[in-house]
């Protein structure tokens, strides 16, 4: 649901982008001109969500319709596996959509700042500037505002705890890694079949722990994040947490998932709505995720947002659409059930239970840092590392120092292309 934290669409994403940003260089055409005198009434809206978006999206249109007699709002669904290669190609045919997906934070430099804009109608201090600026936010400017807010939690098994005798994670503040560690080997030998999960320590750690201040320079082999990849390699070699082989084996999509519903696995990194797919009657907890050592609680948050591409035609009712959008939008989120971005919806979530208000209390710590365009570009290349450690190919410090040039060439890609998208 959410592409500004996606781990699935990473190597062939980037190649597509910079084959059309290559493509854009060749032809000496560019993406950022006006869009023209185009005197239509219809206000274009690209989303790339038919299940959870598109019926919002389209009820917004309606009350825009309402508001603005004479005009139309044309809600269309582009597939995600398509989506940058059909909005860059509108951006060369300077025919983009009038709102659209910021199609992760990468992609900013192909929208309108919203500064003076919508937030100038709209404080932005009503919302969660964490989740707002990480989604859609670069360099003090935002470009993109959303309705849910996703973040990664721990989840675990209360009733698997209770037997061990141990007592629960805090809801307050962040186990270490280290701390997670010890936790999830106690757990296994008071009887849980697997203490916890344990993945590579990336996509929900503070990417400070392995990008340099500027975001432009990989950092794989410093003490820190050495130790975090063993700390959570070893959990897996150890036959602590499943490793692949046994979460294949589950039959399942969501292996973890079913483990963890299924009592087997006693902690586990959480992304999904709290209200799908959690029978009433199982008895979990929910706290914030471990972190390095010596780092502070970090939430790897998400959120889907629509900015103005540059070029819009129809830019001053795009804006008012985005308004909406910040504040019926945000209504219809929270009547889902779903956490909103606004703070102030926020009290309603925490109402449903104590999961809720807890994961709302977590959101609420969110907090920036780091900034580097599309990470899941090149997160893959450390994902292999910690495949080779887990099938005993490599150590980690090996493992690390080879990956690291094949991650640091894969960040000058996207830091290029990105570097390039803003008009000059």
């Amino acid at each position: 649901m959410y592409p500004n934290r996606r781990k699935g669409t990473s190597r062939a994403t980037a190649a597509a982008a910079l084959a059309i940003a290559s493509a854009i260089a060749l032809t000496g055409c560019s993406p950022f001109s006006s869009g023209g005198g185009d005197d239509s009434t219809t206000l274009e809206v690209w989303t790339a969500f038919a299940d959870t978006e598109k019926d919002m999206l389209q009820q917004l249109g309606t009350e825009f319709e309402e508001q603005h007699a004479g005009w139309t709002v044309k809600v269309s669904v582009i597939p995600e596996d398509v989506w940058v290669t059909k909005f860059q190609t509108a951006q060369l045919a300077k025919d983009v959509p009038d709102v659209a997906l910021v199609y992760t934070s990468g992609y900013v430099g192909s929208f309108q700042p919203l500064d003076d804009t919508l937030f100038a109608t709209l404080d932005i201090a009503d919302y969660n500037e964490a989740i707002v600026t990480g989604a859609a936010g670069y360099d003090g400017h935002v470009y993109g505002l959303g309705t849910g807010v996703g973040a990664l939690t721990l989840l675990y098994n209360k009733d698997i705890f209770t037997a061990a005798g141990i007592p629960f994670p805090s809801e307050e503040t962040a186990m270490t890694l280290s701390e997670y560690a010890d936790l999830a080997r106690d757990l296994q030998a008071a009887g849980a079949t697997w203490g916890g999960i344990a993945d590579t320590p990336t996509y929900w750690q503070d990417p400070a722990l392995y990008l340099d201040a500027s975001g432009r320079t990989v950092d794989l082999t410093s003490p820190e994040f050495v130790d975090a990849f063993t700390e959570m390699s070893s959990l897996v070699t150890d036959g602590v947490a499943p490793g692949q082989a046994q979460l294949d084996a589950t039959g399942s999509d969501d292996a973890r998932k079913f483990l963890f519903l299924n009592g087997e696995l006693a902690m586990t990194l959480w992304e999904e709505s709290l209200s799908e797919g959690i029978p009433d009657t199982f008895n979990f907890g929910i706290a914030p995720t471990p972190v390095a050592d010596g780092s502070d609680l970090w939430v790897s948050r998400f959120s889907n947002p629509y900015g103005v591409p540059v070029g819009a035609k129809h830019s001053d009712e795009a804006v008012e659409f985005l308004e909406l959008l910040g504040t019926s939008g945000q209504t219809i989120e929270a009547d889902r059930g779903n956490l909103a971005v606004r703070l102030s919806d926020g009290d309603a979530f925490a109402a449903l239970g104590d999961a809720e208000a807890g994961f709302r209390d977590i959101v609420s710590k969110a907090r920036s840092s780091v900034f580097t365009p599309d990470q899941y570009a090149w997160l893959g290349t450390i994902d292999d590392a910690y495949a080779s450690v887990l099938l005993g190919d490599s150590t980690p410090e090996e493992a690390l120092a080879d990956a690291e040039p094949k991650a640091q060439q894969l960040l000058d890609t996207t830091w290029k292309q990105f570097d390039a998208s803003f008009p000059k």
